[in-house]
């Protein structure tokens, strides 16, 4: 059953996607058009990336690839057209020759192959034309942040409506799977790009009968009123918080500055959290005024917050910019860091929480984290 209320319980199947060639379409000239600030080496991100999977498995997590259910589902005769259309839509200069030559490339193309160049994109030398622009058609390297373009509350599957034109396409994908796979028959899927605003994953954060949701850099307010709509409908007595986050890049998603370890263990960065407001959304987005350690130490005695760096500033704004409080939980107060957030790590042990590391000099470079890079689909639920 595809079914998820918090970030923390044993996880039992996850979705992600192993980065691969559309990495390589990554150039100084795009970067920033496709929010990467760097270009991370292939081979050991792949490698990383599967050290990541087999600490997943040697849980006794069941990992799917996001690109096996894609090339499913487009098995279908009408999906692929539907796949092929979208793909069309998505060419920068909609010239009669562009058109013609991306046509007939596609021809000597099979589904396997097509479903490569709908994620690394379409080059102008590859369709047999010259260009001042190297792409007809853009990669979509942030596939590998799999949190992003869906999200689950209960059994309810929301896509996302992503506020930048470079990860649409990514939306498309987890829309036409959701919506055509048989893993996902019995779930309700909600698409957020019927409504006005911006959302994206990884601003939604599970807290068994609370959802806490980030307005962010890539989440919008009226946004967020509109998924809280749907979100009372189905589970009335749900208790929807906002946080809102400075709009920063280094605080793109609330996941970026708050993960939730187990039943009481929080970790945040605490410089960006100086700066958080919290609304609770179910009384009309009244502020709540209290900071976040305040607050969540009020819900119950409990609950405890740990800091990303501790008490020193410089280390908690450098090991935040790796994803230092972007880790996911396997099970209760067992956690996957990143190596590199040393001094975190440390705090971590030394509280007794279970940390699984992995290595990240290239995964790291695409400013996302263990959380940011896994799409829970479903955790074992306990009562509390």
């Amino acid at each position: 059953m595809i079914k998820v209320v918090n970030e923390y319980e044993n996880l039992k199947i996850v979705l992600v996607h192993t980065p691969g060639s559309e990495i390589n379409q990554l150039t100084p000239d795009n970067l920033s058009r496709l929010l990467f600030e760097d270009m991370p080496y292939l081979p050991k991100a792949i490698e990383e990336h599967n050290q990541f999977k087999k600490k997943m498995k040697e849980n006794g997590t069941k990992v799917i690839e996001i690109t096996k259910l894609f090339n499913d589902v487009i098995k279908k005769s009408e999906l692929y057209k539907d796949t092929i259309r979208i793909f069309l839509s998505e060419i920068k200069q909609k010239t009669a020759a562009v058109l013609n030559h991306v046509n007939i490339f596609l021809e000597t193309i099979n589904r396997k192959e097509f479903i490569n160049y709908f994620i690394q994109g379409l080059t102008y030398k590859e369709i047999g034309l010259s260009s001042d622009d190297d792409f007809v058609i853009d990669p979509i390297p942030n596939l590998m942040f799999q949190r992003d373009p869906m999200f689950i509350v209960g059994d309810s599957l929301f896509i996302s409506n992503m506020s930048s034109k470079a990860r649409k396409r990514e939306t498309f994908i987890s829309k036409i799977v959701t919506e055509n796979h048989e893993i996902f028959s019995k779930n309700k899927i909600y698409d957020l790009n019927n409504f006005e605003g911006t959302i994206e994953g990884g601003d939604v954060i599970l807290f068994n009968n609370m959802v806490w949701i980030g307005i962010s850099e890539r989440t919008t307010k009226n946004a967020v009123e509109n998924l809280s709509k749907i979100l009372q409908r189905n589970q009335k007595d749900l208790k929807i918080i906002a946080f809102q986050i400075p709009p920063k890049r280094a605080y793109m998603h609330l996941d970026t500055i708050l993960s939730i370890i187990d039943t009481n263990t929080f970790l945040i960065d605490p410089v960006a959290f100086k700066k958080v407001k919290i609304y609770d959304v179910n009384k009309n987005f009244s502020e709540i005024k209290q900071s976040f350690v305040e607050w969540v130490l009020g819900l119950n005695s409990r609950n405890r917050v740990i800091t990303v760096g501790g008490s020193n500033s410089i280390i908690s704004q450098r090991e935040q910019w790796n994803d230092g409080a972007n880790v996911l939980a396997l099970d209760n107060n067992k956690i996957i860091v990143y190596e590199r957030n040393s001094i975190t790590n440390s705090i971590l042990k030394k509280k007794n929480v279970k940390i699984i590391t992995i290595n990240s000099s290239e995964l790291s470079r695409g400013r996302g984290g263990p959380h940011c890079m896994s799409m829970p689909l479903s955790r074992k639920i306990s009562k509390h």
